[in-house]
């Protein structure tokens, strides 16, 4: 019941954790489950991004490699001629160049175009046409509308430190612009219009920048960007639904668990107060019963000893007494000398019976037993056996409590005197010793001997009439609260070990005398 209990105690206490650690598990789950579709979509969107700007960058060098791909061709031919008007006038800074304007046999005025004038041309038709920008910048341009804006500039610097290119998102006129800018580096087809200004074949003499609208990829960008966020909340929200589900299942299972649990210990307790009450109402009346047993018993101790006394007094005052009337007649009678040895027969016959009888109530009910103390009645009984039996007792008596007529002595003398006569006819041996000890609890006294002995496996098993006297002894002790125990070696001797409480009488019938 005690452990029931504490469980019972516990269980409330390990339930509420259980809840705790099931729901914090829950919570956590759900917060990796958040964090893995975070992470999950702003790496999914940095890559859409950054691949809708590489296609943007791509078109960007396409159209760089074009614009640098008809530059060449021109710079191959030494520039074209075209027929001079208001769109193309003659290049001031070609002034220096023979045969810059020519006319044609049949009239046509033509001017040279230089690669630069050429590229500028172009960069504007694509403007108006696409929304394609571009510009040939230098540091130390020849044409002051060909200077660099701050983002150019910059670039400018950067690719005298080694770089390259360079790649930036811009505003132009309002609207996001990719800008694309690689350096220009002078050849020899740059030194017709460029030698006076100092530049060597080989020099970075400035750079062709492009740019063009990105709104329609920044819409393209924030179109994938609501699909991916659509997509990855209602995979997140799926997640979380069934982290909630599995998680409250586990709750609902633990719960019911702990009240089938609780319901089961509920159960056991009242089997258990069931099962104790009946343990305890046997117990009492086992206890009543032993009781009632060990009452039976002294009561037929005395009851015993109250026959043995009536036989014996029977012997002594009736027997005797007619016996030595009959003796006492006989004498009497003047005997013919014929009739002489049958009276003298029948004389000692008488005197013998008397004798015996006396002998008899003696053995029955020796007086010592109900006038002395315990360790008196042994002493006569050591006395007795040697001079009836011719066996010698060694008695030894230490610490003992004495009870004045009482169940308890009778029942230890008559023990002994049972074992001191088992001794005589079986052990053998005409010597024996008796041990007496007593303390505040009990009685104890040994009766060994070094005879014959004998397998005590007897006294379990109940087979065999030589131990029935003493399986009597042993349970008649063991209803008396007491245990007799038993250890015996064939060709070795015996020794017989009687324990019997000081309560079986009560104490008010004590008298402790140490």
């Amino acid at each position: 019941m005690n452990d029931s209990y504490r469980l019972s105690q516990q269980s409330p206490v390990n339930h509420t954790r259980d809840l705790y650690m099931l729901k914090r598990n829950g919570w956590l789950l759900a917060a990796a489950w958040t964090l893995i579709i975070l992470t999950s979509f702003f790496w999914n969107s940095y890559q859409e991004e950054e691949k809708i700007q590489a296609l943007a960058l791509n078109s960007l060098e396409l159209s760089f490699e074009k614009d640098l791909v008809y530059r060449r061709w021109a710079a191959t031919h030494g520039g074209v001629y075209v027929p001079a008007g208001e769109e193309t006038p003659p290049n001031p800074y070609l002034a220096h160049v023979p045969e810059r304007d020519i006319i044609t046999d049949s009239g046509v005025h033509l001017t040279l175009v230089n690669p630069a004038y050429m590229t500028r041309q172009v960069h504007e038709m694509g403007r108006e046409q696409y929304g394609l920008e571009g510009n040939i910048t230098s540091l130390d341009p020849l044409r002051p509308e060909n200077a660099p804006d701050d983002w150019e500039r910059k670039a400018l610097e950067s690719f005298t430190n080694e770089e390259c290119e360079a790649v930036a998102i811009k505003e132009i006129g309002g609207k996001p612009h990719m800008r694309f800018m690689r350096p220009f580096v002078t050849e020899e087809s740059c030194l017709q219009c460029h030698a006076r200004q100092g530049y060597e074949l080989g020099d970075i003499q400035g750079g062709i920048s492009v740019s063009m609208p990105v709104s329609s990829y920044i819409s393209h960008i924030q179109s994938r960007t609501y699909a991916l966020l659509a997509g990855h909340s209602l995979i997140w929200f799926i997640g979380i639904c069934f982290i909630g589900w599995m998680t409250l299942r586990m709750i609902d299972v633990r719960t019911a668990g702990e009240t089938e649990r609780r319901k089961a210990e509920e159960k056991l307790q009242r089997m258990n107060e069931t099962l104790e009450q009946k343990v305890s109402e046997r117990t009492r009346l086992a206890e009543k019963r032993s009781e009632q047993l060990r009452s039976l018993t002294v009561e037929l101790v005395e009851a015993e000893e109250k026959e043995r006394r009536r036989i014996a007094d029977l012997l002594h005052e009736d027997m005797q007494q007619l016996l030595a009337s009959a003796k006492l007649h006989l004498q009497s009678i003047d005997p013919d000398p014929s009739h002489k040895p049958l009276l003298e027969k029948v004389d000692h016959m008488l005197k013998r019976a008397i004798d015996n009888s006396r002998e008899l109530a003696h053995e029955l009910s020796p007086a010592v037993v109900h006038h002395y103390d315990l360790t008196a009645a042994l002493n006569w009984l050591v006395r007795y056996m040697d001079k009836r039996f011719g066996l010698k007792v060694r008695f030894d008596a230490d610490n003992i409590v004495d009870y004045e007529n009482t169940p308890l002595k009778l029942f230890i003398f008559r023990a002994v005197q049972e074992l001191l006569f088992n001794v005589t006819k079986h052990a053998g041996v005409d010597e024996a010793s008796v041990e007496l000890l007593g303390s505040e609890h009990g009685l104890q006294v040994s009766v060994a001997d070094r005879g014959r002995g004998f397998d005590s496996a007897i006294l379990d098993s109940g087979s065999g009439k030589e131990g029935l006297g003493l399986l009597s002894l042993k349970e008649r002790a063991k209803t008396m609260g007491g245990i007799l125990m038993v250890k015996s070696i064939p060709g070795q001797g015996s020794r017989f070990t009687l324990w019997l409480p000081l309560e079986v009488v009560g104490p008010e019938e004590s008298t402790a005398q140490m």
